[in-house]
């Protein structure tokens, strides 16, 4: 663990926050939008799928439901400082976090 003085420290607590704020805000949307069944992200990108496994939304379309876009910009806002999207994890609704496939 990294000195709580140190910049490494401060920014591994930022990157923790922000992922933890990914999961909250995706979970919303999977809660509120049944069609929804999984959210996704990894390797510099990240997107919805629903039930048939069909890509819903995808982070390289520039077409976004009014619902996601609070995630869309908070990602947007934070990916390059914080590598956000750089974190293996796909989840459902009330799915554990699945962190390696």
């Amino acid at each position: 663990m990294a000195n709580k003085n140190t910049v490494a420290y401060h920014y591994n607590k930022a990157n923790e926050l922000a992922i933890n704020k990914i999961k909250y805000m995706a979970r919303t949307i999977l809660f509120k939008h049944n069609n929804l069944d999984e959210f996704v992200m990894g390797m510099g990108g990240w997107f919805f799928t629903d039930k048939s496994s069909c890509i819903i939304h995808s982070s390289n379309s520039n077409i976004c439901p009014k619902y996601m876009t609070g995630l869309r910009n908070f990602i947007s806002k934070w990916d390059t400082e914080l590598k956000l999207t750089g974190t293996l994890m796909r989840f459902t609704a009330k799915g554990k976090v699945i962190t390696g496939w």
